[in-house]
């Protein structure tokens, strides 16, 4: 959200600043979007994309949101009369098409929806809060070289671990990636698999990035 990463790794913290512009990350909506009657979605984004185009000089290839936002999206007043051209005796939402089709007359882009979450110290973190959009650029394909998939923001880049010069696992050379073995105990006797992985996400970009507070 605020176009940094932070690292916690066996009591050492760290955070790295990508150096995103502040703007990038300060935006709220005049109306949250849970006030589905006098909330304003298109303006907000419009006035958002506005402001992303002015500072990268291209305009965002995706709106991530979480469901619940989408549905907020999907039942305000303002989208409901862009798609029906009313909200006088119409249906309650509109559905996801119609909603993309509003954003689309309007040179917005897509909206991709995004709930995953992880557990963190046994707690179920979201990895995108409820409260925010982003304004991302458009993803990428890998290449031919193999690069990780990204977008011209950055990407997530996996280093060497400890794990894959250990002789033990019989790997040659210090090349990057995911590590794993399979290893055998003898009392009792039992197979067990150990994966070892050292990603980092990399923004080259940050500035195509863009966060804003909704709810």
């Amino acid at each position: 959200m605020n176009g940094s990463v932070t690292i916690k790794e066996n009591g050492l913290v760290q955070q790295v600043i990508y150096g995103r512009r502040p703007g990038n990350g300060d935006k709220v909506a005049a109306v949250a979007w849970t006030d589905r009657a006098n909330s304003r979605p298109i303006d907000d984004l419009l006035a958002w994309v506005e402001d992303y185009v002015n500072v990268n000089g291209v305009r965002p290839g995706r709106i991530v949101m979480s469901g619940a936002r989408r549905a907020d999206l999907r039942m305000s007043a303002q989208v409901r009369a862009f798609a029906f051209g009313s909200t006088v005796n119409t249906p309650s939402m509109v559905t996801n098409d119609q909603a993309d089709a509003v954003l689309g007359g309007f040179d917005l882009p897509p909206i991709e929806v995004y709930d995953a979450s992880v557990k963190v110290n046994g707690v179920v973190t979201r990895l995108l809060p409820t409260a925010n959009v982003l304004l991302l650029a458009a993803p990428q394909a890998p290449n031919g070289g193999g690069l990780p998939t990204g977008t011209d923001t950055g990407a997530t880049f996996l280093g060497i671990t400890a794990e894959s010069l250990e002789p033990e696992y019989g790997l040659e050379g210090d090349q990057p990636g995911i590590v794993a073995a399979q290893w055998r105990t003898r009392d009792p006797i039992r197979l067990w698999t150990h994966a070892a992985a050292v990603p980092l996400p990399v923004l080259t970009n940050p500035d195509l990035t863009y966060s804003v507070e909704v709810a």
